[in-house]
C-alpha cells in the first residue's frame, strides 16, 4: 500500500486526492454492502467485483485500482477506525463532568495516539 502505510504512520501529509478516494472506497464498501436485492447471500469475489465496479464506475480521478488494492486499503482502513471507534468508547464511557464535545473530541485523539504511537488521520473515512 504505497501511500496508505505514510498516512497510517504519519509520515507523510494528506491531499485533497488521496481524501476523496478513500471516502470513494469507504462509499463504495458501504453501498456495495447494503445492497437489498443480494443481501449477504454474495461470494467474496463477487463482493469485491461489486465494490471495484462501484469504485470505477464513481472514480473521476482518472487512476485505475486493481481489486486486491482496494481490499488492501479497505483492510487498513477499517482497522484504523476500528481502533478509533475503541477509544471513542473509552471517552465517551468516562462522562467525566464539564466536558464539552470538543474535549471529548481532542481526548478520543490523544488516548489512540497514546495506545497506538500515532495520530489518527482517517478522519474523513
Amino acid at each position: 500500500m504505497p501511500y496508505y502505510t505514510g498516512i497510517v504512520n504519519g509520515d507523510i501529509d494528506i491531499d485533497s486526492l488521496l481524501l476523496e478516494k478513500d471516502q470513494l472506497l469507504v462509499s463504495a464498501w458501504l453501498n456495495t454492502s447494503v445492497d437489498a436485492v443480494h443481501s449477504n447471500e454474495k461470494t467474496h469475489n463477487t463482493f469485491r467485483q461489486k465494490v471495484w465496479e462501484y469504485f470505477m464506475e464513481h472514480n473521476t480521478f482518472g487512476t485505475t485500482r486493481t481489486v486486491i488494492f482496494l481490499i488492501s486499503c479497505w483492510a487498513t482502513i477499517n482497522k484504523e477506525t476500528n481502533r478509533f471507534c475503541g477509544c471513542m468508547a473509552k471517552v465517551n464511557a468516562i462522562h467525566q463532568s464539564g466536558t464539552t464535545e470538543q474535549d471529548k473530541i481532542v481526548n478520543k485523539k490523544a488516548l489512540y495516539k497514546n495506545n497506538y504511537g500515532r495520530f489518527f488521520q482517517l478522519e474523513h473515512c
